[in-house]
C-alpha cells in the first residue's frame, strides 16, 4: 500500500463506465482536496 499522506496531483479513472457506486465514493473522498479552496479547478475528458 502507497502512502498517501503526501498529497496526490492526480487522479485518473479508465474505464469509468465500468466504475461501482463503491469506488466512485473512493475516488470522491480522494478527490475532495481538489476541489477545495481558492483555485479550485476541474479537468474531465470522455470519449
Amino acid at each position: 500500500m502507497y502512502k498517501l499522506d503526501g498529497g496526490l496531483d492526480h487522479i485518473l479513472v479508465d474505464e469509468a463506465q465500468d466504475t461501482s457506486p463503491a469506488q466512485w465514493e473512493v475516488i470522491r473522498l480522494l478527490s475532495d482536496e481538489f476541489f477545495a479552496g481558492d483555485g479550485a479547478r476541474e479537468a474531465l475528458d470522455g470519449d
